[in-house]
């Protein structure tokens, strides 16, 4: 993608069109449908946008960190998610790793503490994959090899089947260039979303 399209759609400041800006370079395979959630850093100023704009999009949305003007939001499908989570692999990890049994909502609460403890000595804690909706098998070979020895990475790394993820990052990385051309073309955020 061209620089300088990069740097208008992020020169956007204020409001939800800024929001959506971010949205769309940050976020595109989950605002089309092929991710169940996403994480992004948004500035706390388009917090307020944000939220208005995910209840619009009728998204999950969540507060997981905070860092200098900055919030990282969790945004999420929630049948998909609570699906994708209670499969018995999922369930066996996040179980291991102290996870409660209960709503995905107390989940999500687990989760944004261990961000925010795992962040203080530096990244992410290794479950962070299951919540993103990645394939299993990566999370569980992110956590066997220690985050090393990976057969590919694009927008994960990945230990399993790599010319099928190598596909599937080709694909996020076109339905990144049609958002972006829909938001540049004027198009709102639920337009985008179809």
């Amino acid at each position: 993608m061209e620089v300088e399209v990069v740097r208008w759609l992020l020169g956007e400041e204020y409001g939800k069109r800024a929001v959506l800006a971010r949205l769309v370079f940050y976020c595109a395979p989950f605002l089309k449908r092929l991710k169940i959630s996403s994480m992004i850093w948004m500035p706390q100023t388009l917090l307020h946008d944000l939220e208005q704009l995910a209840g619009e999009l009728g998204v999950g949305f969540g507060q997981l960190d905070k860092r200098s003007g900055d919030v990282l939001v969790f945004l999420y499908r929630r049948e998909a998610l609570c699906r994708y989570l209670m499969r018995a692999r999922q369930q066996e990890i996040l179980l291991a790793l102290g996870y409660p049994e209960g709503t995905l909502e107390e989940r999500i609460e687990r989760f944004a503490a261990r961000i925010r403890d795992r962040r203080k000595r530096g990244g992410f804690p290794e479950e962070t994959g299951l919540f993103l909706g990645y394939p299993v098998e990566d999370v569980e070979g992110f956590v066997r090899e220690g985050g090393k020895k990976e057969l590919c990475s694009g927008y994960w790394q990945v230990y399993e089947r790599p010319e099928e993820k190598k596909a599937l990052f080709a694909l996020y990385d076109q339905v990144k260039v049609w958002a972006v051309n829909e938001f540049l073309a004027g198009k709102e955020a639920v337009e985008i979303c179809l």
